[in-house]
């Protein structure tokens, strides 16, 4: 069955073949700086709904939208296509531990599956919730092929993963640029980490963000973030 999730300038589809939309992809778009970006990567898009909120909030860039599921693609080329960026944004089914582009991109972004494997938690869609077919790992390496010299890319990811990550961006002669810290509520704990990096090194910038003021009740910072997206706000 085809539901819809209505934005203020755009209609995303889901259906229950695809992993539908959560706090953690919207989040990774509305953190995406506006920027001069001209060529853009979506990582694993699923709904590209990333793709979509990063398209309003940079509207000369090109976006590419790649994920390995085929029900995925189908569903995001659909949003897309009755969406106002229609003529700017591009979904392709292609496994992304393969994918080399001609043209290198200014940012790439991806909001991985995060879950270690398991055959009985987050079986549901496990390929787009647990790193079966791509770790973070996978993401460096395809950073590496596609970003340009000057690039950015980035990912959300939950806080306690961040010292594993942090290595392996290390590993891989990336730089930590900039860093949100999450937090689910105020006077919680940070649930996650969206950061951005390159292969220039620069002082990182470390921001917070709190969803909840207090319990079910947005954060002004939040509402600002999402004002021009979410209908609700």
């Amino acid at each position: 069955m085809i539901s819809e999730f209505r934005f203020k300038k755009f209609t995303v589809l889901q259906s229950e073949d695809v992993f539908k939309i959560g706090t953690d992809g919207v989040l990774a778009g509305l953190l995406t700086q506006e920027n001069s970006y001209k060529n853009i990567l979506e990582i694993g898009c699923g709904t590209a709904v990333i793709s979509m909120i990063v398209a309003q909030k940079n509207p000369n860039a090109i976006l590419t939208a790649i994920d390995i599921s085929s029900e995925a693609i189908e569903i995001a080329n659909k949003s897309v296509v009755q969406s106002p960026f229609f003529n700017r944004i591009q979904v392709f089914c292609c496994d992304a531990k393969e994918f080399k582009s001609k043209n290198t991109f200014d940012y790439i972004i991806c909001n991985p599956p995060y879950f270690n494997e398991s055959s009985t938690q987050h079986s549901i869609h496990a390929n787009a919730r647990q790193q079966l077919l791509f770790t973070y790992e996978d993401w460096l390496l395809a950073t590496k092929r596609n970003l340009a010299a000057h690039g950015t890319s980035a990912i959300i990811f939950p806080a306690d993963d961040f010292t594993e990550l942090e290595t392996q961006i290390t590993n891989h002669s990336f730089f930590i640029q900039r860093m949100v810290q999450i937090y689910g509520i105020k006077g919680g704990n940070v649930k996650r980490c969206f950061v951005e990096i390159g292969l220039e090194k620069k002082e990182c910038t470390v921001e917070t963000l709190y969803i909840e003021q207090s319990s079910r009740v947005y954060s002004d910072e939040y509402k600002e973030l999402g004002k021009d997206f979410y209908v609700k706000f």
